[in-house]
């Protein structure tokens, strides 16, 4: 007995019923309802593989994940008797819901829950029957032209079920579906002999696990093999009808590693043959175009209603790289939404209410872009395009449509400049509000020269104007005694801009300039749905940025060093961060950690410059101007409080981690000690000099004038020298002198 309960040992009978919708509609939760292959969101009852978990079709989910339909559908008879269900052998109605021309996915779920619902467990052949359910649904399965049972796959008889019924017949086509893998599943088991059925290849003939395909011969499918059969007939016809201009196009890597040349298949019409896809891969087309329904319109303006893109998810080229059509679902939903404002006055005709919630589309029908199916196919909305058929081909195979379109872009370089002679407008750099009010001194003596132009040597017009990125240049200048000028070239991506685009543009630059700058700003916001951060890291490592570590801010990716800044994501929507000015603040951070840079590393070259080469005499030390310097530079625009949100400050704190500020700082005052000591010894060398010089100085003149006073008293008379006034005037004159030297020497011999 199986652990759960199945509607067969309740003595229940079940009335299976099915309903059947458009692709991609949303679906909630409904008591005695299961949506099979569309509902898109999470719940009992819905099985989608839109929902994740890695599963990548509806049978797979419902092997994985079966609770998900027990516990909807039996979970209330199980617990009071829902849905009016009585006594043993009453009629308990059930409904499958699943998507017009429903496929083998849905087939093969549908039968999967039948048996978890009357059994009450899921059979064991149920993990091996979802993989091919989910190989056939990824396009993985492949036909071999020069192996017959390769077309008597179930999925292929299946496809010719189809073909065969008229339109609407999706419930026919369902259980005739059903009807097909029952007996295919019986067969299986009958060659199995009761061992556990593991692996998917007995479902495929040319396998040699497979068992011999009754199914294949059975009459009851007999018009269905009869259209297999003719399918490679009516493809001859269908390859001459192709358009021969277009042979092949370069798609993107799906590895991001460049562009590679895949074969196409563009048809000119409708197919004839019921395995157009499988035929034209089997052929050498990996990319196949293929419109179908009926055709409108001629020349130029011919439409059809519903265009498939596909890609064979199995093709590689010579170095292993496989393509893929991502962006291009919205690219032709961006030409699809502008065509119905068009038609209809300005406005589109669908409903607003988004089927996707990453900004990707703004209805509930748009084009379905490839996100379950690994971007290998692009499918019209469930409505139908009025797009040209022309139109359609074009944008897929000439547009650049991978390039992933920007909500915001800002890349800033600067180079730290010697003074320049440019002269021009200058005009104050105004305090963003929200950084600190110890920064209002510098930012009062700080200026920029705006509008200085950009040499046509640098940019190519093509990268300035069609592709919408604007570059402007500029100089801020510092209070003088502090940091050299810097040039700041500023590239901004305009709307609809792509991130490609303003790589490029950069790249060019920086080609022209021939000098890596000095420190990185880069601000980027990527449409959610065109590109993943692990694809723009790459670009930005190239132009210098670290993208090695990042922090988490406001909802940003914030990659930073001592001299780049890069953040990444729609950032903080606070009123905060719109009035401080939002990416500018950032930009001001690292503007203001460059500014302390480059004046400690002046400070540090002017001092290195005052002292004397090796071997030089110790002369000409003068600190006095530099000392005011720095000390002006520490009193006024050395803070180390910068911003009044806690963001700017973490920022402000990376930045001058990594930059070694404070050590920096540290080092730039001892060298100044120093440098003052070395000055003082100078000094002291110099006044030692000088009292040697006036000692010897002063003793010649004291020995001139012993030598006088010796002349004058041998000339004097004996009257003179023998009168006691005499005697006494030279005593007196003689202790005033001693005296006056006791007192100099004691002033000049004091500590103070």
């Amino acid at each position: 007995m199986s652990v759960l309960v199945g509607t067969r040992e309740l003595g229940l009978e079940v009335s299976w019923r099915f309903g059947f919708v458009k692709h991609g509609e949303h679906a909630a939760t409904t008591p005695g309802v299961v949506y099979v292959d569309v509902g898109g969101t999470p719940a009992p009852g819905v099985v989608d593989h839109h929902i994740g978990d890695g599963l990548q079709c509806a049978a797979e989910v419902v092997a994985q994940r079966p609770e998900l339909v027990y516990n909807h559908l039996l979970g209330p008879v199980l617990a009071k008797g829902g849905f009016g269900v009585g006594a043993p052998g009453s009629l308990l109605r059930l409904t499958v819901v699943t998507h017009e021309s429903p496929d083998w996915d849905g087939v093969v779920a549908t039968h999967l829950i039948m048996r978890l619902v009357e059994d009450g467990e899921l059979p064991a052949y149920a993990n091996a029957l979802a993989c091919y359910a989910r190989t056939v649904d990824q396009g993985l399965y492949q036909i071999d032209l020069e192996r017959e049972k390769t077309f008597h796959a179930p999925h292929l008889l299946y496809l010719a079920i189809q073909h065969t019924l008229s339109a609407g017949s999706d419930a026919n086509s369902l259980q005739r579906g059903l009807a097909l893998l029952e007996r295919c599943v019986d067969d299986v088991q009958a060659s199995a002999g009761g061992k556990p059925i593991r692996d998917e290849r007995v479902f495929f003939p040319s396998a040699s696990e497979c068992p011999s395909a009754d199914w294949w011969e059975d009459n009851h499918f007999a018009d269905a093999r009869q259209v297999l059969e003719k399918a490679r007939d009516t493809f001859r016809r269908d390859m001459e009808s192709r358009d021969g201009a277009i042979d092949c196009i370069m798609l993107p890597a799906a590895d991001n590693s460049g562009d590679l040349k895949v074969p196409a298949f563009v048809a000119t019409r409708e197919p004839e043959s019921v395995l157009d896809k499988y035929l034209v891969r089997a052929a050498g087309y990996p990319f196949f175009i293929c419109p179908r329904g009926h055709r409108t319109g001629d020349g130029e303006g011919q439409c059809f209603p519903r265009v498939v893109l596909s890609l064979d998810p199995a093709w590689r080229d010579a170095h292993d790289r496989r393509p893929s059509l991502r962006g291009l679902g919205p690219a032709l939903e961006r030409a699809e939404a502008a065509a119905r404002r068009q038609l209809h006055k300005g406005r589109d005709n669908r409903t607003a209410e988004p089927r996707y919630s990453d900004g990707s589309t703004d209805n509930d029908d748009p084009w379905y872009d490839g996100r379950a199916h690994e971007w290998t196919i692009v499918d019209a909305p469930r409505e139908g395009t009025v797009l040209p058929y022309q139109e359609v081909v074009r944008i897929a195979t000439e547009e650049a449509y991978w390039e992933a379109p920007l909500h915001a872009g800002e890349l800033v370089f600067v180079w730290p400049r010697p003074s320049s002679s440019v002269t021009g407008d200058s005009r104050p750099v105004p305090r963003p509000p929200t950084m600190s009010e110890t920064l209002s001194p510098l930012y009062k003596e700080i200026c920029e020269v705006d509008h200085m132009p950009i040499r046509r040597s640098e940019i190519p017009d093509e990268l300035l104007t069609p592709e919408g990125v604007t570059i402007t240049r500029r100089l801020r200048r510092f209070p003088g005694g502090t940091a050299p000028e810097m040039e700041i070239v500023t590239f901004v991506a305009g709307c609809g801009t792509t991130f490609e685009a303003l790589m490029r543009a950069a790249v060019a630059l920086l080609e022209r300039e021939g000098g890596a700058p000095g420190y990185r700003y880069a601000n980027i916001e990527v449409v959610p749905y065109a590109m993943k951060s692990a694809a723009i890291l790459p670009p930005l490592a190239a132009l210098g940025f670290d993208v090695t570590t990042a922090l988490s801010l406001g909802g940003q990716s914030v990659f930073l060093d001592g001299r780049s800044l890069l953040t990444l994501g729609a950032g903080d929507r606070s009123p905060i961060s719109v009035a401080g000015g939002g990416s500018r603040v950032d930009l001001e951070v690292l503007l203001y950690i460059a500014f302390l840079n480059e004046a400690l590393g002046a400070y540090s070259e002017r001092i290195g410059e005052a002292v004397p080469e090796h071997g030089q005499p110790l002369a000409g030390v003068d600190t006095h101007v530099l000392r005011e310097d720095v000390l002006r530079f520490q009193a006024r625009h050395y803070q180390l409080e910068v911003s009044n949100t806690a963001r700017s400050r973490r920022i402000f704190a990376g930045l001058a981690e990594a930059t070694r500020l404070e050590d920096h700082y540290q080092e730039v005052l001892s060298e100044l000690d120093r440098l003052s000591d070395l000055e003082h010894q100078v000094v002291d060398a110099r006044t030692t000099r000088a009292e040697r010089v006036l000692t010897l100085v002063l003793y010649a003149l004291a020995a001139v004038g012993v030598y006088q006073t010796v002349i004058a008293f041998a000339t004097l008379p004996n009257d003179v020298l023998q009168a006691p006034l005499f005697w006494f005037i030279v005593g007196v004159v003689a202790a005033i002198l001693i005296v006056c030297y006791k007192w100099i020497e004691r002033i000049r011999r004091s500590p103070s």
